[in-house]
């Protein structure tokens, strides 16, 4: 269900930080310019999504957010979380589209977020 994860987007671009419960928290992070792997090209600074994963999260405000602006129910919000979570579990990696991607190695969790473009991009000289 892409809508849950969109909303917590939209939620981060505004907030820059989105607790959901039974999940973790997402955080908005800035990062410095990277040269991508293989290639000779550098992508600029930029801002990342964070993830914290801890079952224990229990505000509920997000979701209720997300349930008014969507017209999920929070039964439905909840059954698309603990599918994650199942993913998880099941396949060792999930999925968060838009978010990024959480991998289970060796009873460790790794996260990679995706890079969130900005609304009012600085280059620092460098060009677009």
């Amino acid at each position: 269900m892409n809508t849950v994860s969109s909303s917590i987007l939209d939620y981060l671009k505004s907030y820059e930080r989105a607790q959901v419960a039974g999940l973790g928290t997402f955080s908005m992070i800035h990062s410095g310019a990277k040269v991508v792997d293989g290639t000779k090209n550098i992508l600029p600074p930029a801002t990342e999504i964070g993830f914290v994963y801890d079952e224990t999260t229990s505000d509920q405000g997000l979701m209720d957010i997300i349930s008014s602006k969507t017209g999920l129910s929070s039964r439905q919000i909840t059954s698309q979380i603990e599918d994650w979570k199942i993913a998880l579990i099941n396949t060792r990696e999930v999925e968060f589209p838009n978010l990024g991607k959480l991998t289970k190695e060796n009873d460790t969790l790794q996260w990679q977020g995706e890079r969130v473009e900005s609304l009012s991009p600085d280059f620092f000289g460098l060009e677009e």
